[in-house]
């Protein structure tokens, strides 16, 4: 049974799961363990578990760094009811009552099939987790919770297969073109592709390197004043590279060249939430001797 480690000391009230990962449409089965001498009444009561998609960034002003953040609780369960269920009753006051012959109160409920996979970014963020909080009179207020991981087979959303794509650029004498079968792949699918190359300014082309890259990105707002400067409210977003893989090409100097790209079996799938997403990019870096290095990519979504 998943339970995480207890802390010194006695605790009155312990969550614990059947285990520690599900998939979407799954049943949780959970248990609330109470340890008590006598019967207990909780002020404010909350149980319930929620999934929870946030980010959280600071951007560097001055002397000074600026937090940005959002969230939004997509998915919530009121998990009352089995307390209830086992006993626990409500009290005129609207406090509640849980008699001391009460040592466990197992709960369970579904994931919903259109939720999105667990993740934890560098800046954002999809969290799953169970929560019991509560006031006790002349007593340490309940203050539990336990996370949980889901995985999905489809995080793409309303994400659109383009089928094929194009991306294209000229630069210093040299026209780039660089063509995929599809805008989608699945976690160790080979990517194939063609390079044409239209090297009409006679420039020298040392090296063509394909770059596939997992990008997080999110939306956050900002809730502070520095000075005279009002940032309240400014919205603002962010994005950063979690993975890069990276591969040299053949290439024909002035033609076209089929290739392929094995990508890792690993990579992290693609999802977009409110604030937050998770997406991949291929791209074309060619080594132009004397001149910037000129690079195209597109996006891509792994499902």
């Amino acid at each position: 049974m998943y339970q995480p480690e207890l802390e010194l000391g006695m605790k009155t009230f312990t969550i614990s799961l059947d285990k520690d990962q599900y998939s979407v449409g799954q049943t949780v089965n959970g248990n609330l363990s109470v340890k008590i001498n006598k019967t207990i009444q909780l002020r404010d009561l909350i149980f319930l578990v929620r999934g929870t998609e946030s980010v959280k960034f600071y951007i560097a002003m001055g002397h000074h760094s600026i937090k940005y953040s959002n969230s939004d609780c997509f998915f919530k369960q009121d998990l009352t009811p089995f307390m209830i269920t086992a006993g626990a009753r409500i009290k005129k006051d609207k406090k509640l009552e849980i008699p001391v012959h009460i040592q466990n109160i197992p709960f369970n409920f579904v994931i919903p099939n259109d939720v999105l996979e667990s993740y934890n970014g560098k800046r954002v963020g999809m969290t799953y987790e169970i929560i019991l909080r509560a006031d006790r009179s002349w007593r340490r207020d309940v203050d539990e919770k336990l996370e949980f991981c889901v995985i999905s087979g489809h995080n793409l959303g309303s994400v659109h297969n383009q089928g094929l794509i194009e991306e294209e650029m000229t630069q210093s004498g040299v026209y780039a073109n660089m063509c995929l079968e599809r805008n989608t792949f699945s976690p160790g699918e080979t990517l194939k592709g063609t390079l044409t190359i239209e090297n009409f300014g006679g420039k020298e082309i040392r090296k063509a390197t394909l770059n596939l890259q997992g990008i997080e990105s999110g939306i956050g707002i900002s809730e502070e004043k520095i000075g005279l400067i009002n940032r309240k409210n400014e919205e603002r977003e962010i994005s950063k590279i979690i993975e890069t893989y990276s591969k040299d090409i053949e290439f024909n100097n002035d033609g076209t060249t089929a290739f392929e790209f094995a990508t890792p079996a690993k990579a992290k799938k693609s999802y977009k939430g409110k604030f937050t997403e998770y997406f991949w990019t291929l791209g074309v870096k060619m080594d132009i001797k004397l001149e910037p290095d000129l690079y195209i990519r597109t996006r891509l979504i792994c499902g």
